[in-house]
């Protein structure tokens, strides 16, 4: 039996930039091969390759199920039955899940007119073989991150049942725990029906949980290809970073937050859409991680706080200043940072450069009207670079769209470090990164802390919050329903109570 996906000699050169180097790889048909590697180590190329986005250099040779594809030619690689789920999930969030999952597959018809309700019906079986049972008409834009995920993987089968090779780009990064077990109860569907399965996940327990082998990358080459049950996660690591000990890990007991410091900010029964009455403090030095399921108020808090989000009512303060609704502006002049969990989106501006991202919180250091010091900017987005290992080295004049998401987060990370806030909001802001980067902007969070800062981080990642945090506050029904300090955080503790039955409490 052919290969479901046989790769040799693969490589790819971006300008004086080798991003891939002679890679080889094999995916036998009913295999599920994770690809790891840190932000920038060459998976998104070598899938983009794949899937015909990009061109191979010369002398690479690709087959799938023993058909050779030429790498560049996406209807190529559609039609000898590859499929592609991208971390941009590429989904019209303006058109219905039915109208997405027929994309480019005409729809059926009758006596010359679309015939909707069969068009439904075949959208509604698609959508449970992945596991999803939500209403074909709805838009998209209205579902959680989960059920676009789910969406996205259905389209993927869309319209035909000999699927060759499966590739998964990151898919349960905006997925809590729950979900994500979700998905890949579906990835090991797609496996038994015979099709091969590319897996690409910064999450190591996804790795182990659903992985038969592991191919590591680092620096665009292969490090080593291995049988999932012949590793374990110091060994996995030590392939992807050099060093077990980069993994972040609490060196000392939780201890209960310091009551007497001083509260950076205050928030009193702030309801928003998908928040209802929620009050808590954050004080100087001190991390405040928010807990709970997708769809919970989880995802609501930092932006209400922030004012990128409608408030309903409620009051907030930051060092006891009352902050207006829906004023940013005013968030920011208080020394407010906010990261958003859609950095493509919502966080940078893709299509400027790596230097103009970095510098337009502060513009007005290097503006001497009517010009830019653009020498001084310059000099400003190496020292960035420098100070926040971003990679490649020099390539500030990069457009941010051609960044890793790793080292898009850090330049947006440094954006508002630059103005040293005393108030950091941050949305999910290790998602989709690797765990070198992880660890590093976690040491960045504890840096801010310790200089006096209060960080409110509302995150999926439960062993993130137990390992970053000081306190969690848990979010259920739109409600706080709990909060953890001291001996009382662990991550069973605060996966128990993201899934225990909503009652409110006030912090």
């Amino acid at each position: 039996m052919s290969a479901a996906l046989s790769v040799s000699g693969l490589s790819k050169t971006f300008g004086v930039t080798r991003a891939v180097k002679d890679l080889s790889l094999e995916v036998r048909p009913g295999e599920i091969r994770a690809l790891v590697g840190e932000n920038g180590s060459g998976k998104s190329t070598v899938i983009k390759i794949l899937a015909g986005y990009h061109t191979a250099d010369p002398g690479a040779r690709l087959f799938v199920a023993g058909r050779e594809i030429s790498g560049g030619d996406p209807e190529e690689s559609h039609a000898v039955g590859l499929r592609v789920v991208h971390q941009d999930l590429g989904l019209l969030h303006s058109m219905s899940v039915v109208d997405n999952l027929f994309f480019g597959t005409p729809l059926p018809t009758r006596f010359g007119t679309v015939a909707r309700r069969r068009a439904e019906s075949i959208a509604r079986a698609a959508l449970a073989r992945v596991g999803l049972n939500i209403d074909p008409r709805r838009k998209v834009g209205d579902l959680s991150p989960a059920e676009r995920t789910g969406v996205a993987v259905a389209r993927s089968l869309f319209g035909r049942d000999d699927i060759v090779l499966l590739i998964l780009d990151e898919p349960t990064a905006t997925l809590h725990s729950g979900e994500a077990h979700e998905l890949l109860d579906t990835v090991r569907a797609v496996a038994a029906s015979g099709a091969g399965v590319l897996y690409v996940s910064h999450r190591l327990e996804e790795v182990f949980a659903v992985s038969h082998s592991v191919t590591v990358l680092r620096d665009g080459r292969e490090v080593a290809t291995r049988p999932t049950n012949q590793l374990d996660t110091n060994t996995l690591v030590d392939m992807l970073v050099g060093d077990a000990s980069e993994i972040v890990l609490r060196d000392q007991p939780h201890s209960r937050p310091d009551t007497l410091a001083s509260a950076r900010l205050t928030v009193g029964d702030l309801t928003s859409p998908g928040v209802i009455d929620v009050s808590f403090t954050a004080r100087a030095r001190e991390i405040v991680g928010i807990a709970g399921l997708t769809g919970s108020g989880r995802e609501a808090i930092c932006a209400a706080v922030y004012g990128a989000r409608h408030r309903v009512s409620g009051e907030v303060s930051i060092d006891g200043n009352r902050v207006p609704p829906e004023r940013p502006d005013v968030c920011v002049e208080l020394g407010t940072a906010f990261i958003p969990a859609d950095r493509a989106r919502e966080g940078g501006c893709m299509d400027l450069s790596a230097r103009e991202n970095l510098s337009l919180n502060t513009v007005e250091e290097h503006w001497r009207f009517p010009f830019l010091r653009r020498r001084a900017d310059r000099d400003a987005a190496a020292q960035s670079f420098d100070d926040l290992q971003i990679r490649p080295p020099g390539a500030y004049e990069q457009p941010l769209r051609l960044f890793s998401g790793g080292n898009q987060q850090k330049i947006i990370l440094g954006r508002w470090l630059r103005r040293k806030p005393r108030l950091f909001l941050l949305e999910e802001p290790t998602q989709g990164v690797d765990v070198a980067t992880k660890a590093f902007i976690h040491m960045q969070l504890r840096e801010a802390a310790a200089g006096g800062s209060a960080v409110v981080l509302a995150s999926s990642d439960v062993e993130e919050l137990n390992v970053l945090c000081d306190r969690v506050l848990v979010m259920r029904g739109g409600r706080l329903a709990a909060e953890l300090t001291g001996s009382e955080l662990s991550v069973p503790r605060i996966s128990r109570e993201c899934l225990a039955t909503t009652r409110m409490v006030s912090v």
